[in-house]
């Protein structure tokens, strides 16, 4: 009958955590709205953080969880 039907992928989440290092607080904020500014992030969050020293230097670990997006084709 001269129509097409496209068939559509499914769509699945994948989970990771992101585990880090940062300089302050506000690179690592930068970080986080970047990375969650990226069409396959369907969440970010951030699970905690805490300021380490070393010898002459302080610097933020951290860890985010984060959910992608991806297409099963069929």
């Amino acid at each position: 009958d001269g129509t097409e039907t496209q068939a559509q992928g499914l769509e699945v989440l994948h989970d990771a955590e992101i585990t880090g290092h940062a300089s302050t607080h506000t690179e690592l904020a930068t970080f986080m709205q970047r990375l969650g500014a990226q069409p396959a992030v369907a969440d970010l969050r951030l699970i905690n953080t805490a300021t380490r020293s070393y010898t002459s230097v302080q610097v933020i670990d951290f860890r985010l969880a984060l959910s992608m997006r991806g297409a099963v084709q069929p």
